[in-house]
């Protein structure tokens, strides 16, 4: 029981990085001059190659995230359809 309760935790844990992640990415590519709205200041020249790698950066973190959110979800299935053991 506890095994699934850790499970689950993960599961939750990973579906929210996901979701910021993705949220991230999207923001990213839709408002290119974030990074210097935000700093007041032109971090790579102008030209948007750091909020093109931060949302590179977001769009692995949330392909891995859901993946592994994904691994959770099939575990805690698989615990709870297998049959228990008696000792």
């Amino acid at each position: 029981m506890a095994r699934r309760r850790h499970q689950r935790w993960w599961f939750w844990l990973e579906t929210i990085g996901a979701s910021v992640a993705t949220a991230t990415f999207v923001f990213a590519l839709f408002w290119p001059r974030w990074l210097e709205s935000l700093f007041e200041a032109d971090v790579d020249g102008g030209d948007g190659s750091a909020e093109l790698a931060i949302a590179v950066v977001a769009l692995l973190i949330a392909i891995a995230s859901s993946l592994a959110a994904r691994r959770q979800w099939v575990r805690t299935r698989a615990d709870r359809t297998a049959p228990s053991r008696a000792a």
